[in-house]
């Protein structure tokens, strides 16, 4: 069975983090999720996914753009353990789920953070992470 995993920040390629998925992809390709993207203001955004999703401004839950990479069946273990780690599961600030993207089961990082003084965002780009 595959391991994929859905990443919308610094992960995806391109970006400040991308290497540390980049030697263990299989595969990548552009996806989106239904949720909230979120600038943290901290160089790195937050997600929370669903469809009644809902800003403090009243803006709907929208499309988030990211990647959807499939990594490989040896390391992949390992590379989960990983995210994990970068990502302060440990620590309770993200939170590893399982959603589904066009028919495939894929891992991304949801926020466990209250997201009241964040600006909600369209999309990542890596202005913040210089």
């Amino acid at each position: 069975m595959s391991t994929w995993v859905f990443v919308y920040g610094t992960l995806m390629p391109g970006h400040l983090r991308w290497a540390v998925l980049a030697p263990h992809a299989a595969e990548h390709r552009p996806a989106h999720v239904s949720g909230m993207l979120w600038d943290t203001g901290r160089g790195w955004p937050a997600l929370q996914v669903g469809d009644d999703l809902i800003d403090g401004s009243g803006r709907d839950r929208c499309a988030v753009p990211g990647h959807l990479v499939r990594l490989t069946d040896d390391t992949a273990a390992r590379v989960l353990a990983t995210l994990d780690e970068i990502e302060g599961v440990d620590r309770g600030l993200y939170r590893r789920v399982l959603i589904g993207i066009d028919g495939t089961e894929a891992w991304t990082y949801e926020t466990l953070e209250p997201t009241d003084g964040w600006q909600p965002i369209p999309d990542w780009t890596d202005r913040d992470e210089r």
